[in-house]
Parts: C-alpha cells; sequence; structure tokens
C-alpha cells in the first residue's frame, strides 16, 4: 500500500513536470513564429533605406521607434547610426527656465511626464537634508532652435537643481546640488546620467569648466580650471572611463584676470579669453597631452569681440569700430599655426556679439547686446538678418550653450570592450587549443622579427646610424634606444653621450613653485610626475619634520632660445629643494629632507643621488660651485661659507668619493657679498665678490684646490657680470653706451684681452646672464622689465626675443644649463 501511494505521488509530480514544460514550450515556439514574421516582413526593404528613414525621425519619435520591433531596435541602438544621426544633427541652444519650488521635496517631479534628475539619483530624500527648511531654484531644461529665419523653443520635459556648466558633443555637464562640488554628466534626450565625484571646492566666480572629447583616446575630459588663495591659477581633470580627480600643470601665473568667458572646444583643445576685455592672447589647453599655452591673437579683443567653433577651426571675431566691420580670423593648428584672415562682415552694428555658428547651414549667430536680439549671417550669400523669435521670456547669453540633440553616449568604447571579453570569456574552453597554437606561433614570429631587426640595421654603418640618433631630440632618444639592442648599446655608449652633449645648446633651467600641504606634499600629485624626495624616501614617517609645516613644492623646467623666440618646457619633475649650480647637463638640488644635505641629479635620465651634510650655514653667508676636473674626470662640489668670526671657510666633495674635505679658503676679507652664482670656465670656478664696484675676481682652480684673484680691467658694477664663452671666462663691461667684452684665455701668466665692442641697440640696464653654446650669442636681460635680448657676434646685432605672456621667473632664479644624458659615474666621458 506504501509503495503505491509512493509511486502515485511520483507520477502526478511528472505530469506537472511535463505540463509546465510543454507550456514552456509552446510559448517560445510562438515567440520564434512572431519573430520570424517580424524578419520575414521588414527584409522586403533593404537595410541602407530603413536607415535613411529612420535617420530623418526626429528624436522624440526615435524614443517610441526603437521598441516597434527587435530588428529597428539594434539598428536604432548601434553605434553606426548613432555618429550618422549625430552628423546629420544640426546645432541648437540649450538653456534653463528657473522655477521657484520649496523643499522637501523640491527635486522630485511635479509632473508624472517629467524627469526629475536629482530623484533619479536619489529616489527617496532624507527630510531631515539641508534642503529641507530652504528655498530651492529648480530649472527646466530647454532648447531653441534655429528653422527658416525663427527661432523654435522646446523642452525635454527635464527639471534639475544645478545649472548647466558645459556641453560637450550632445551631453551636458551639471552641477550636482546633491553633493556640494559634484558634478552629473548627462544625455538630455536618452536621460542616462552618471554622477561624478566632488572635485577641488571654490568660489563660482573663481572656477571654470570645460568639458570635451579626447579625440587620441575617444575618452570625454571634464576640466576644472580654479584659482586658490595666492592667486594661481590650478588645473584638474577627470576622465569619464576613470571618473577620478587628476591634478595638472595650470596656466602660467597672471594670465587669467576673469573666469567669466566659458571655453571653447576646438582643434583639439580648449581655449579661453583671460580677461574681461583687452585681451591679447587666448588660454589654450591640449585636451590629449594636457599642456597650456597662449596664443596671441591678430587683434586685441574687446567687449564684444569672441572665439567660436566653426567647422572644426577655432574662430575669432574682432570689431572695426571705425569702418563698422566684422573681420573673422580662422586658426586651424596648434602647432606652428597662424590666424589667417577669413572673411569680413561689412556695415554691421557695433554691439553684435558672436555666439556660435550652426553645425550643418554654416551660419554665424549673433545676439545684440542691446535688446538680445539674434542675428544670422549668411557666409554664402553674404546677408545678415534677424531672426523672428516668440514673445515672452528670453534667458540672458551667458546661460546659452551650444548643444547637439544627440543619442550619443560615453560608454561606447567600454560597452564594446566589454562585450568583446564577455564573448572570448564564453569561448574560452572551445579555443584553448586555438591558443596555445597561435602563443606559439607569436613566439616563432617574434623570434624572427628579432633576428631581422639584428640583420637588418647594421646595413648601416654604425657612424651613421649615430650620426641620425644623435640629432634626435632627447624625448625621442627615451623610446628610441627600446627599439632594438644595436640601437641601445649606440645611445648608451659614451661616444654617443659625448657626442650629443656637444651637438647640444645651452638652455635656462628654473623652478616654478607651487604651494602644497606637507605630510605627502613631496608625493608625486600626478602619475607621470617624477618627484625627486618621494624616490629617496618612497615611504615618509608620519613623525617626520614635515608633518607640522606648509612646504615648497617646485616644478622644473627650462627655456629654450630659437629662432628669436622663448618657449618654455617641462621634466616632469618635482621637487621641495632650490637648484644651487648646474654643470654639463648635471643639477645640484638642497635635500630639504635632511638639513644641509644635497642631491645631484640629471633631469633628463632621471638618475639622483644624495650626498652627505656639509657645514650647515645661513643661506646668504654660502655659495656653492659645481665643476668638473678636467684632469681626473671627476665632478667636484665645492661650498663657501662665512663663519661667525667673518672668516670665508671652504670645503670640497668629490662625487666618487662622496666625502666633504676641508680646504684652504680665501683671503680674509675678500668676500663682501655671496649673492652672485660663480661661473665654471678655463678650470676654475669664478665669483664676484662684491656687490657693486668690484675691481677683481676670486677664482677657485678645481684641480689644485687654490684661491686666487685675479684683477679686472675695470671695476665691476651693477649691471656689469662674467660669463663663460667658448671655454673662455668673458667679462661684459659697460661703457657710457657701449659695451665692451673682455675674455682671459687662462688663470697663469693670462690677461684680459679686448674681444668685442657692442655699439649698436645698447641699453645701460642690459645684465649679461650667458652664452649659447652652439650659435655663440650672448644672453642679455633688462634690469627693468626681465626682457630678453641676444646679440649676435657674425651679423653684430642686437635683438629682443619674443617670449610668452604670463610669469617668467627672476633672474637670479635662471641658471645657464644642458639637456644632456651625462652621468658623474662615467669617467671617460669628459664634457666640458
Amino acid at each position: 500500500m506504501a509503495k503505491s501511494i509512493g509511486s502515485r505521488n511520483a507520477n502526478l509530480l511528472r505530469l506537472v513536470e511535463e505540463r509546465a514544460l510543454s507550456k514552456k514550450v509552446e510559448g517560445k515556439k510562438a515567440e520564434e513564429q512572431h519573430e520570424e514574421q517580424q524578419e520575414t516582413v521588414l527584409p522586403y526593404l533593404p537595410k541602407d533605406c530603413m536607415l535613411k528613414i529612420l535617420i530623418r525621425l526626429p528624436l522624440q519619435s526615435l524614443s517610441s521607434t526603437k521598441f516597434v520591433c527587435k530588428p529597428w531596435y539594434n539598428m536604432i541602438t548601434s553605434d553606426n547610426f548613432v555618429d550618422v544621426h549625430f552628423r546629420r544633427s544640426e546645432s541648437v541652444l540649450i538653456f534653463q527656465k528657473p522655477v521657484v519650488s520649496r523643499t522637501p521635496t523640491s527635486y522630485q517631479p511635479e509632473k508624472s511626464n517629467t524627469f526629475s534628475v536629482e530623484a533619479s539619483l536619489q529616489p527617496r530624500p532624507s527630510y531631515s537634508s539641508i534642503f529641507d527648511n530652504r528655498v530651492r531654484r529648480k530649472f527646466y531644461i530647454q532648447f531653441m532652435e534655429f528653422k527658416g529665419g525663427k527661432i523654435e523653443t522646446e523642452r525635454y520635459n527635464l527639471c534639475c537643481l544645478g545649472k548647466i556648466r558645459a556641453t560637450c558633443n550632445g551631453l551636458i555637464l551639471l552641477d550636482n546640488d546633491l553633493k556640494k562640488g559634484g558634478l552629473i554628466v548627462m544625455n538630455p534626450v536618452t536621460r542616462k546620467l552618471i554622477a561624478l565625484p566632488a572635485g577641488t571646492l571654490c568660489r563660482p566666480h573663481n572656477e571654470s569648466f570645460g568639458f570635451a572629447l579626447n579625440e587620441v583616446t575617444g575618452d570625454y575630459k571634464v576640466v576644472h580650471l580654479f584659482r586658490d588663495e595666492l592667486g594661481y591659477v590650478s588645473c584638474e581633470t577627470l576622465n569619464l572611463g576613470t571618473r577620478k580627480w587628476r591634478e595638472v600643470n595650470g596656466p602660467a601665473f597672471g594670465v587669467f584676470g576673469w573666469f567669466g568667458y566659458r571655453p571653447v572646444s576646438a582643434i583639439g583643445a580648449l581655449h579661453w579669453v583671460p580677461q574681461i576685455n583687452h585681451s591679447d592672447c587666448i588660454v589654450s589647453m591640449e585636451v590629449n597631452s594636457e599642456k597650456f599655452q597662449t596664443i596671441s591673437l591678430p587683434k586685441s579683443c574687446t567687449t564684444h569681440d569672441g572665439i567660436v567653433e566653426m567647422g572644426g577651426f577655432l574662430c575669432f571675431v574682432a570689431h572695426d569700430y571705425q569702418e563698422l566691420n566684422i573681420d573673422i580670423w580662422i586658426l586651424k593648428g596648434l602647432c606652428n599655426e597662424a590666424w589667417t584672415k577669413y572673411h569680413r562682415i561689412m556695415r554691421s552694428v557695433i554691439d553684435m556679439v558672436p555666439h556660435f555658428c550652426l553645425r550643418i547651414s554654416g551660419d554665424m549667430v549673433f545676439r545684440r547686446d542691446e535688446d538680445g536680439s539674434f542675428y544670422a549671417y549668411d557666409f554664402t550669400h553674404k546677408v545678415m538678418t534677424k531672426i523672428e523669435r516668440e514673445k515672452g521670456w528670453f534667458p540672458p547669453s551667458s546661460s546659452c550653450l551650444p548643444h547637439v540633440n544627440s543619442l550619443v553616449s560615453w560608454e561606447k568604447a567600454s560597452w564594446e570592450y566589454n562585450s568583446m571579453m564577455a564573448r572570448s570569456i564564453g569561448s574560452r574552453n572551445a579555443n584553448l587549443l586555438r591558443l596555445v597554437e597561435e602563443r606559439a606561433l607569436s613566439k616563432k614570429v617574434e623570434e624572427e622579427h628579432k633576428e631581422h631587426q639584428e640583420t637588418v640595421v647594421p646595413y648601416l654603418p654604425k657612424d651613421c646610424i649615430s650620426k641620425i640618433l644623435v640629432r634626435l631630440p632627447l624625448q625621442s632618444l627615451s623610446s628610441m634606444r627600446f627599439s632594438c639592442k644595436p640601437w641601445y648599446n649606440i645611445i648608451a655608449s659614451d661616444n654617443f653621450v659625448n657626442a650629443h652633449f656637444h651637438c647640444s645648446e645651452s638652455v635656462l633651467i628654473f623652478q616654478k613653485s607651487v604651494a602644497s600641504c606637507a605630510m605627502t606634499s613631496y608625493q608625486q600629485d600626478k602619475p607621470n610626475l617624477f618627484s625627486v624626495e618621494a624616490s629617496l624616501e618612497p615611504m615618509p614617517s608620519t613623525s617626520s619634520i614635515f608633518g607640522k609645516r606648509i612646504l615648497r613644492k617646485f616644478y622644473i623646467q627650462f627655456m629654450e632660445f630659437r629662432g628669436g623666440k622663448i618657449k618654455t618646457e617641462g621634466y616632469d619633475l618635482c621637487c621641495l629643494g632650490n637648484i644651487r649650480a648646474t654643470c654639463n647637463g648635471l643639477i645640484l638640488l638642497d635635500n630639504d629632507m635632511k638639513t644641509g644635505g644635497l642631491i645631484v641629479m640629471n633631469p633628463v635620465t632621471r638618475k639622483l643621488m644624495a650626498l652627505p651634510v656639509g657645514t650647515i650655514c645661513r643661506p646668504y653667508e654660502e655659495s656653492f660651485g659645481f665643476a668638473i676636473n678636467e684632469v681626473t674626470g671627476e665632478y667636484k662640489v665645492v661650498h663657501l661659507f662665512q663663519d661667525e668670526l667673518g672668516y670665508v671657510g671652504c670645503e670640497t666633495l668629490n662625487l666618487g668619493t662622496r666625502m666633504w674635505r676641508e680646504v684652504n679658503g680665501p683671503a680674509f676679507g675678500i668676500f663682501g657679498w655671496f649673492g652672485y652664482r660663480p661661473v665654471s670656465a678655463i678650470g676654475a670656478l669664478h665669483w664676484v665678490p662684491q656687490i657693486d664696484h668690484s675691481d677683481y675676481i676670486v677664482s677657485f682652480e678645481v684641480n689644485s684646490e687654490k684661491f686666487h684673484t685675479i684683477s679686472l680691467p675695470k671695476s665691476c658694477r651693477t649691471h656689469d657680470g662674467i660669463v663663460e664663452k667658448g671655454g673662455f671666462l668673458c667679462f661684459v663691461t659697460h661703457e657710457e653706451l657701449n659695451l665692451d667684452i673682455w675674455i682671459l684665455k687662462g688663470l697663469h701668466d693670462e690677461a684680459w684681452s679686448m674681444h668685442h665692442r657692442i655699439t649698436r641697440g645698447c641699453i645701460i640696464d642690459l645684465v649679461p646672464h650667458f652664452c649659447l653654446r652652439i650659435s655663440g650669442d650672448m644672453i642679455f636681460r633688462r634690469d627693468e622689465d626681465g626682457s630678453f635680448y641676444a646679440y649676435d657676434f657674425i651679423r653684430e646685432l642686437m635683438t629682443k626675443i619674443e617670449r610668452e605672456q604670463g610669469w617668467f621667473p627672476p633672474s637670479s632664479a635662471c641658471l645657464p644649463h644642458v639637456n644632456s644624458l651625462v652621468s658623474w659615474e662615467k669617467g671617460q666621458n669628459e664634457c666640458d
């Protein structure tokens, strides 16, 4: 009986499972028949025809049309459809219409069909939040279309609390009013959004946001400029792929005077007009390299002038108030490009402000400053027409941003990557054998390629390869040396280092100070930034002396003098100590982690070494020299210091032994000031010992370590000085409105000889700075305004050197330098 009841229950359970399975199979068959019916009906139209039909539908229709059937959904959501639709979409002006509402449900939608940005981020608000007891200002997001000479205003059925900061390719950047300092990226058409973390908090009138696409990586980037309490303009960026803020080098000090103008995205960069009126330049940030530069304008930018993007290029619109014309200039690139005159609009109104350009028609839209009316200029017919608009409230010019209604998403690249990874994981077991075979084949191809390289490169003689490589810039050599083993051996050889050193031109090295907080201030704040102190002590102790004081961080940069212009570049290096001296591409730094310590470093190769502590003295009562002993080939550090009794002592350190050794100092009373840095020439270090009216110089012979006093042909005054020229010591003195140049060719039994007299282009406050190694030109700097001048000895011509606008270091902070591959561990280099 028990067995029959058990079998009956088992049969009943089996019948239930079979009926459920049959229903599931019938439903699946019905679904497949429905899909087959759709696939047999729709393919009567080719996909190209369907694409051309759907692409012409408005965005409101596409939102419902894509759910008609599966083929239409796949087509509308495909990357190809999104790209084609974006290229055919005309520009609009997006803006916000404010509406007063009260909390605690101020960011909840008042209408069922209205999408609230804040409600989607926080669907259930806390009634104890900070919004409960204050009146909030809510915004409805709308846009203006320019069609047939009329303006049509439409809504997205969106509401938000934050203001629109920037736009890019149909995406908008909003303030996140639920999180102080946070941001929101959103597509108002698809209503897809993402919350970004909070960046640096700043006052609204002291910051500016940019939003652009990195055309190299395909990633969207948010750029945040802000002014700190010291007046420096800093910059931080955020990639939407990583969603992490990262600090980058900001523009030069003093360039930005106002953040009211929104940046314009064009030619792969973001561009700001930095002054509220009469700005002679624009500040540009290249999106890929994240480097700032100032670009001079063809004419000073006044109140009604401006920059816009037109056809992918940067356009500058300037008013000619005398003739009532508008001139339009075009900039087609950042590198070695100049403004070109593109068009002139005749007989215009003086208060026409350029707003933006339409992407499809190409018309430029202006707005009058007097009444806010819009005008469109047709470049084809050369006609300016007023655009009709509806009566009622219209937003001000400052709150209208150029926009494109599109289906673009910031997750396109990541979606393709994730789908590819999912397919590979699903077929991993089936393709295991194929992967093993491919790896074996790839190793074989790699070995053949390596053998091919080793057999191809030697076809050129090593001398020819060396002469080619030695002309490459240092940035290229860092990557080229890893191309193959023969090239690595050539670039790392002593002969190549010497040849490259003798072909390298002189530069001026300096430090740009940036205030930073202690404890972790000397750790690198950017992934590609090399920190000197962090490399010496990667894991600092929390009880160190840096924990309770603010440190001053420096970025090491240099100035190149080419073609009558100054170009400033950086090494991507930061440090805490000051540069004390330079020699053959090596620099001597203060070790701020050890009082009295020093660091020797090559900023190009980033090789460094810490030196022991010497005699500790006050900074204004000591001087450091750095030179190479031409007899032994060793580098030597010379330290002069004044003790409490007024005697000047001296100690030296050879980099080979790294031990300080006391030597006899100069005679008593010779030194009156340590402000002049020593000059290395003719095997010695030379100091000007007095601040003014010095009749002699003090020289220290590097090999014998003996001091000499050498009389000058004329008393050295404030604007006179000594420099190294062609390996000899050169004394430059002012004689009325001329400059006399004297040469000393040796220490023993040598006398000063008159070398040259500069009679043209002389100014009484020209101070000699240094001489270029290759061209031989002498660089001067005016004491009045800090401008640079170069004297050409062959043409006997003094010319002013053009420089970028912004902050420039003082003369005392600039040291002559040579970018080289030299190391202190190779005595056979014998560089001088």
